[in-house]
C-alpha cells in the first residue's frame, strides 16, 4: 500500500535526513516535502539531526511492529547510499536508495521498497498488496518554523 511505503520513507526523513556530505545533517527549521510529485508536506525540525546508518532503525522504532537494520550506508560527496531490511507486521521488506544534495539544505531521495511475498498482514488479520515500489522524494528548508507547523518527531 502506499501510503505504508510512504510512511517507511517519510519517517526515514523525518527521523533524520537531510543535505549530503561527510555526515549529512537536517537542519533546524521548516520543511517542505514532495513525495512523487504530490501536494508538499510542510514540517518543523527543531534542531539539527545528523543522518546516519543508526537514523532510519531510530526513525522506524515510531511505526508500530517495525523492527529495521541498516544493512548498507554511505556517504561520498553529495551521494548518500542506504539499504534497510525491516520486519513489519511479521513481513519481510527491503528498501534501498540514494539520497543527493541537489542545493543548500535541498535534496532528493530516490528508493526502491520490496515486500517478500507481495503483502503485508496487519493486526486485524487482513493483508495489505505491497507490490515492488519506487518513489521519489524532494525536500527543501525553506525557512525558520512558523507558528502552527507540525513538528517533526526526533
Amino acid at each position: 500500500m502506499t501510503s505504508v511505503r510512504n510512511t517507511i520513507v517519510l519517517a526515514a526523513f523525518l527521523g533524520g535526513a537531510a543535505a549530503a556530505s561527510a555526515a549529512p545533517v537536517r537542519h533546524a527549521g521548516e520543511w517542505e516535502t514532495s513525495i512523487d510529485g504530490g501536494k508538499p508536506l510542510v514540517a518543523c525540525a527543531t534542531h539539527d539531526t545528523v543522518f546516519d546508518k543508526n537514523s532510519v532503525p531510530s526513525a522506524m522504532a515510531k511505526v508500530p511492529n517495525a523492527k529495521c537494520t541498516t544493512t548498507n550506508f554511505s556517504n561520498i560527496g553529495p551521494l548518500t547510499t542506504f539499504s534497510i531490511q525491516c520486519e513489519v507486521y511479521g513481513a519481510h521488506m527491503v528498501s534501498s536508495g540514494s539520497m543527493t544534495q541537489t542545493g543548500p539544505d535541498t535534496f532528493t531521495v530516490k528508493s526502491h521498497t520490496h515486500v517478500d511475498g507481495g503483502a503485508l498482514k496487519i493486526p486485524n488479520g487482513q493483508s495489505i498488496p505491497m507490490p515492488d515500489q519506487d518513489m521519489t522524494m524532494v525536500s527543501h528548508r525553506t525557512g525558520a518554523c512558523k507558528p502552527g507547523d507540525r513538528m517533526m518527531s526526533n
